[in-house]
């Protein structure tokens, strides 16, 4: 037979007395003296004491039972009303230090007027023109070259111009997609439709004011 009779173990490291036991059978002898006794691994505590919360001297007193009576029959001779009359009176105003501008928080609008008070101011312009116009136009009625249109007419003259503006309009969109305007007769007509269609919308303006005027 060939071959060599040790063996090498695949392992890359060796344990002692892996699981037969220590190394040539030695095992060390217990000493009789060493033993364990009763109760040598039990935690040993301290003396009892009385239990205590830790918050107990800042807790808040026990409500009263219901066989405590308060204490009753104390009457005072203060006026109550004189008293906090004469201490508002005598009280010292609170002393505020100054604040530096760095140390006031600015926000995004700081600084600005708010966009409320612009649309308020608008309106009250709005108003005041109003009225204005209004006195204007009844100073004017009793001038007499003038007099006051009737709501019936103005409202039939309004139509007739919206009717004339939207006939205008469609007149004028059908040459609006046109980009290259190569002869005389297509700028014309574009300058022509633009310019009715600017005036009938001044003409529509003015007639639908709350008061319009004519001349006698």
């Amino acid at each position: 037979m060939g071959g060599d009779y040790d063996v090498n173990s695949c392992r890359k490291f060796k344990r002692d007395a892996a699981t037969f036991g220590p190394l040539n059978g030695r095992v060390n002898r217990p000493e009789p003296k060493k033993f364990l006794k009763t109760r040598e691994k039990e935690v040993k505590l301290g003396e009892p004491a009385k239990f205590a919360y830790p918050d107990e001297k800042t807790r808040k007193p026990k409500v009263p039972d219901r066989t405590e009576l308060p204490v009753m029959g104390l009457v005072t001779s203060k006026n109550f009303i004189k008293a906090n009359l004469l201490s508002s009176i005598l009280q010292e105003p609170k002393k505020t230090l100054p604040q530096n501008e760095s140390e006031v928080q600015k926000h995004a609008e700081y600084g600005k007027v708010p966009e409320y008070l612009e649309t308020v101011k608008k309106e009250v312009q709005d108003e005041y023109n109003y009225i204005k116009e209004m006195d204007s136009c009844k100073e004017t009625a009793h001038a007499g070259d003038v007099k006051l249109l009737p709501e019936e007419d103005k409202q039939a003259l309004l139509r007739q111009l919206k009717d004339k503006w939207e006939l205008i309009n469609h007149e004028y969109q059908t040459i609006t997609h046109l980009v290259k305007l190569d002869t005389i007769g297509k700028v014309r007509r574009k300058e022509r439709y633009e310019a009715d269609l600017a005036q009938l919308e001044k003409d529509i303006e003015k007639i639908s004011k709350k008061y319009v005027l004519i001349k006698i």
